[in-house]
């Protein structure tokens, strides 16, 4: 009898357990390994031929970033989830183009089409 006792508590508490609200799954947090980084020459290089940028930056997501007048070109990286966008104007104005999600080195001269010759400002979304 006391064996049965023991199993049927058992059997109810375990019951109480799984009716219980599951606990709130954490939120997913974008890691911050986003970059941008602009270069003065081609090919993401330094006036050495190394690849120390001339200015860095760690984007957030849907802020606008302006490319310097001086870039030539860019590397950036962002993080899980994200895309990157590219405009022609400043403040990211004017017409955009979705350059994608996988980091690489990207020029700011560009053809696009006629009104998208030069990227001028960036923002990850």
């Amino acid at each position: 009898m006391q064996f049965t006792n023991s199993l049927i508590s058992a059997i109810m508490a375990f019951s109480a357990l799984s009716l219980a609200a599951p606990a709130p799954a954490p939120e997913l947090q974008v890691r911050a390994n986003s970059k941008l980084n602009q270069y003065s020459n081609p090919d993401c290089l330094d006036n050495t031929g190394g690849n120390v940028p001339t200015y860095h930056a760690a984007p957030v997501a849907r802020n606008c970033y302006n490319i310097d007048s001086t870039t030539v070109s860019f590397f950036w990286a962002i993080g899980p989830l994200l895309h990157m966008h590219v405009y022609a104007d400043s403040d990211c104005g004017g017409l955009s183009v979705d350059i994608g999600k996988n980091g690489q080195c990207q020029s700011v001269n560009v053809n696009y089409s006629d009104g998208f010759q030069k990227i001028n400002s960036i923002r990850m979304t």
